[in-house]
């Protein structure tokens, strides 16, 4: 489902209500380290995040980045006042909001220097 629909996380809800997500980092951290032999026999409660941080429909944009950068996560879910989900917010959609609404901002930023990481070391 989440590859067909072009989305990286879902969220798991029980009577309605908000219990967990499941995303695309639970599938490569959870899924090719163990032998479950077919996805048919993945059960998601079993590899969902329960009770992830959630935001609000009035909470502002640098609620979602402060909590994506402070707490790892790469999508939130947005819920209602029962707990009910209702959306969701990605790295990527914020991503595309600001390049959306701030094109030359974002279009004029000064270049990066690449990390040292990226270096490649000689030798073996």
């Amino acid at each position: 489902m989440m590859i067909k629909n072009h989305i990286g996380s879902v969220v798991v809800t029980k009577g309605n209500k908000l219990i967990g997500i499941f995303g695309e980092r639970d599938i490569l951290l959870n899924f090719f380290n163990a032998d479950l032999g077919s996805w048919d026999n993945v059960i998601v409660d079993n590899h969902m995040k329960e009770n992830p941080k959630t935001l609000q429909p009035d909470d502002l944009l640098d609620t979602a980045i402060f909590f994506m950068a402070s707490g790892d996560y790469r999508h939130i879910p947005i819920v209602d006042d029962r707990h009910e989900p209702i959306g969701m917010v990605s790295v990527l959609s914020i991503i595309t909001y600001l390049i959306e609404h701030f094109p030359q901002e974002v279009l004029t930023l000064p270049p990066r220097p690449i990390r040292d990481a990226m270096k490649a070391r000689e030798g073996a």
